[in-house]
């Protein structure tokens, strides 16, 4: 409902509705915009500023024509000087505020290294800032970011979901610390909402990758077999290092996050096939030995998205993610026959298993869980052999340090 101008006795002279009804009165002179008066079925007057959200001034006539006009021109003219500044802020400028932010609250570790912190701000280098980092915040529309999420979408439905998160946690506290006015991402949905990997390698693909990875450098092979047979995460073959490694005792030492995300200690029992891994890999290593475990030629860290990049080229299995092998060995360890307890497969992914109490009276069971990883190892072995249509020789049963598990394999524990 609209009037020309609002005077104590058109006030007075407005009915109330019908019940339940209620009924907001602008003015059509707009002095100033957004004055409103709610007139509820009770016979209730109040006044409102409808200026971006909603705005309760007080009721009539406790609050006159005159108070209610002040008090909302005045809000009108914060808004108004809001909007015209804030409109002309720089959207890198914003980031850098918010990253400042993010850097102290949000992303705080007592870890030493942060995941999230990494991500998003290789989401903001890569993705946010080359876009938009030179407009004013007012021209990053809804629109903009659908666009940008949607093209993002078409290569990697993950990154996606990422590269919305960041943009809706930045908006989100511009908005909150009241540097933008509205939030244009409130409400925007998750491209991929239901987007878990739950992919696992076939026999055939195994046996590809197998035979394919031996036509990598030698470097490159240890630290992709490494991988495979221990089923660790990439972090872990990034981070570990020679004085965690024991020979004799067949472990390796590292932290690695659980389900629960924090950092924990964990001994991962390695099989015979393993500790030559490492000792080969030792043997190779230049003078002075690089306190990495995996090392590349060149002397630093080697990447294993650079060794599975290349395995994906030399066998065409184009979806496949070095994830995928701790999914796949799992499936593994639970087949029958001598199938694998539950628990154990949860040490052998490195899972946090039980309350910090249970955790702090209970050691690992280490023999039960290199058990578990020699049913794995043998399984690959198997698909190797079969690859290579000939029977084993004593020779490369002995090279491939199988021999000293036979009497496991005769009691059936593998």
């Amino acid at each position: 409902m609209r009037i020309k101008r609002f005077t104590e006795k058109v006030v007075r002279d407005l009915k109330p509705p019908e019940k339940p009804l209620q009924v907001d009165v602008f003015e059509l002179d707009k002095q100033p915009p957004g004055l409103c008066l709610r007139v509820s079925y009770g016979g209730v007057k109040a006044w409102y500023m409808m200026a971006g959200d909603r705005h309760s001034l007080g009721r009539w006539p406790e609050m006159s024509v005159k108070e209610a006009r002040s008090k909302a021109y005045k809000i009108y003219s914060e808004r108004t000087t809001f909007h015209r500044t804030s409109k002309r802020k720089r959207f890198d400028t914003l980031v850098a505020e918010y990253i400042a932010f993010a850097k102290v609250w949000r992303w705080k570790s007592y870890s030493g290294e942060n995941h999230s912190e990494r991500q998003a701000l290789g989401l903001f280098e890569r993705e946010i800032l080359p876009r938009w980092g030179k407009l004013s915040i007012a021209k990053v529309t809804r629109d903009e970011i659908i666009k940008a999420i949607e093209e993002r979408a078409k290569t990697s439905p993950s990154q996606a979901n990422q590269l919305r998160m960041n943009i809706q946690s930045l908006f989100n506290w511009l908005h909150k610390e009241g540097k933008i006015e509205s939030n244009p991402t409130k409400g925007l949905p998750n491209p991929f909402p239901n987007n878990e990997r739950t992919r696992k390698l076939s026999d055939e693909e195994l046996t590809s990758l197998l035979v394919a990875c031996r036509d990598l450098s030698k470097t490159q092979e240890i630290a992709f077999r490494f991988l495979l047979y221990t089923g660790c995460r990439k972090l872990v073959i990034r981070r570990a290092l020679w004085k965690d490694f024991d020979e004799k005792e067949k472990t390796l030492k590292f932290m690695d996050k659980g389900r629960r995300g924090k950092e924990n200690e964990f001994e991962l029992p390695l099989v015979d096939a393993s500790v030559k891994l490492l000792v080969e890999l030792r043997e190779l290593s230049p003078d002075p030995a690089p306190e990495a475990l995996c090392w590349s030629s060149s002397g630093g860290k080697l990447t294993v998205d650079f060794v599975i990049r290349k395995l994906r080229d030399a066998t065409g299995i184009r979806d496949f993610a070095a994830h995928d092998f701790r999914r796949t060995m799992v499936k593994v360890m639970m087949q029958k026959p001598n199938k694998v307890d539950y628990i154990i497969t949860e040490y052998c992914l490195h899972h946090s298993v039980g309350s910090k109490s249970s955790q702090a009276y209970h050691e690992q069971p280490v023999d039960m869980m290199r058990d578990a990883f020699l049913k794995w190892y043998f399984y690959l072995f198997k698909l190797e052999l079969q690859a290579t249509g000939r029977p084993l020789t004593e020779e490369e049963y002995l090279a491939e340090t199988v021999a000293g598990h036979i009497e496991d394999i005769e009691k059936g524990r593998v």
